[in-house]
């Protein structure tokens, strides 16, 4: 099942990236590398380490792997990379390349309204990260993204309201 996801789903390693699967010896060394991969993509998370590869999965086992290959393909394409809540009410999204343009209408977040989109420098000076202004945020809740019409892998963490930190928005 992983071997068919990870090239049904054309998903590759994620260099650096470790994993907590401890059993890949148990798997048929052809697809131990493609349990990996599953796990560097959050398609498959145990929190015990153990994949178990050699048990049967169930059909709603794999529409749940198939649900969450396909969120992290809509990432993938879009070049998200992650989100980052900088208040309960600014989001940082950052991409894989630099934006020349955002759109609050681009970007969906179920639980709260997207008010505003602008592009700003990420770390490293570069113009990949979009800014967004939504309604208040409820701490510790999680959020997921979705991008032009399409649900992504890409969550974020509802942050606390904090007065004290203000955000500048450059235009």
């Amino acid at each position: 099942m992983a071997s068919v996801l990870v090239r049904a789903f054309d998903l590759e390693t994620i260099p650096g990236k470790s994993t907590n699967i401890t059993d890949y010896n148990e798997a048929f060394p052809v697809h131990a590398e493609n349990i990996e991969i599953l796990a560097q993509h959050g398609i498959t998370d145990v929190s015990d380490g153990l994949f178990r590869p050699k048990e049967e999965v169930n059909r709603g086992q794999i529409a749940a792997f198939l649900d969450r290959a396909l969120d992290v393909r809509n990432s993938l394409d879009a070049g998200l990379v992650e989100a980052t809540a900088i208040n309960n009410t600014t989001v940082d999204v950052t991409f894989d390349s630099e934006q020349t343009a955002a759109d609050a209408e681009q970007f969906e977040i179920p639980g709260l309204e997207v008010l505003d989109a602008n592009v700003v420098a990420g770390p490293e000076g570069e113009n990949n990260v979009v800014r967004l202004v939504t309604s208040a945020q409820t701490e510790d809740e999680e959020y997921r993204i979705h991008y032009n019409g399409d649900r992504t892998s890409v969550t974020f963490t509802g942050a606390a309201a904090d007065a004290t930190s203000p955000v500048e928005v450059i235009l």
